[in-house]
């Protein structure tokens, strides 16, 4: 299968699709397949698609892709890596969150004991701000801890595959009131 790997190639890609028994090749009228590299472009990639109806397959490398959102419209085959990054990403939430509430950032410089704290996330209210992936791996992993999870998601409707309670986003301040850790996803 031949695919283009555009608008940069990088030699992790052209590697792994060579491996696969693909084919890196110039984008032109025999080329269906596309892999997509700047997530910082999806104008270049409309231009792109408009240019190339030949494409059958779009890959977008990334996990999150609501910059392309306004394409998905295109009679094209999008996947994307979403959910391919969300154990590490929920493993590293909750690496952070037990190292502030023990003041790691203070305590591994410190030349002394210091102050007195500890904050700790057993049978503690936690409210996670998004409901995708990362979410759901990091309630499994809060588990052991006994928390009380709330999560907060546009779409309500959706299955959850995790312990918490979920609540749309415009229960968002009823949720905040009583909770006690704050989980915010940034893309």
């Amino acid at each position: 299968m031949k695919i283009a790997l555009e608008p940069e190639q990088f030699s992790v890609y052209v590697d792994a699709i060579e491996k696969s028994g693909g084919v890196v090749a110039p984008l032109n009228s025999d080329v269906h397949a596309l892999i997509w590299t700047d997530y910082a472009d999806p104008e270049g990639l409309k231009t792109t698609l408009d240019q190339n109806p030949q494409l059958k397959w779009v890959q977008l490398p990334f996990a999150g892709v609501d910059a392309f959102a306004h394409l998905l419209n295109y009679p094209v085959l999008f996947t994307s890596a979403k959910r391919a990054y969300a154990e590490p990403v929920a493993e590293h939430a909750l690496a952070l969150a037990l190292a502030l509430g023990r003041t790691i950032p203070e305590r591994v410089t410190a030349k002394s004991w210091g102050r007195k704290f500890a904050a700790s996330l057993y049978d503690e209210n936690i409210l996670i701000i998004g409901g995708g992936g990362i979410a759901e791996k990091l309630t499994h992993l809060l588990e052991p801890f006994r928390a009380k999870v709330t999560v907060l998601r546009n779409r309500t409707d959706q299955p959850f595959n995790g312990s918490a309670e979920i609540h749309g986003i415009s229960n968002s301040i009823l949720s905040c009131q009583r909770q006690n850790l704050f989980l915010l996803p940034v893309h």
